[in-house]
């Protein structure tokens, strides 16, 4: 089980490598309630979190494959953050 962990681990900091400079730091901010913060995701390039994902995914890829269109199941959120790494913001 701590090889599992470890290994998920590992991913989670390659995969915060790769998107650095393609996302925003956005801030911790303090709530009313002592002890809890909110994670002001909705100050990303695409106003959500899912652009760490498409960006983690798009960064992946060999170069070769930013030729592929990729069509989100949702075009919410997901949508956004697929089309603006697509645009070529994301590359390899």
């Amino acid at each position: 089980m701590t090889d599992l962990i470890l290994a998920s681990a590992a991913r989670s900091v390659q995969a915060r490598r790769r998107i650095a400079g393609h996302i925003y730091q956005t801030p911790l901010l303090p709530a009313r309630a002592p002890g809890l913060w909110f994670k002001a995701e909705n100050f990303q390039l695409t106003g959500s979190f899912k652009i760490r994902g498409a960006a983690s995914v798009m960064t992946a890829l060999p170069r070769a494959g930013h030729g592929i269109l990729w069509q989100p199941r949702h075009w919410g959120g997901p949508g956004g953050a697929v089309a603006w790494c697509q645009a070529d913001r994301c590359p390899a």
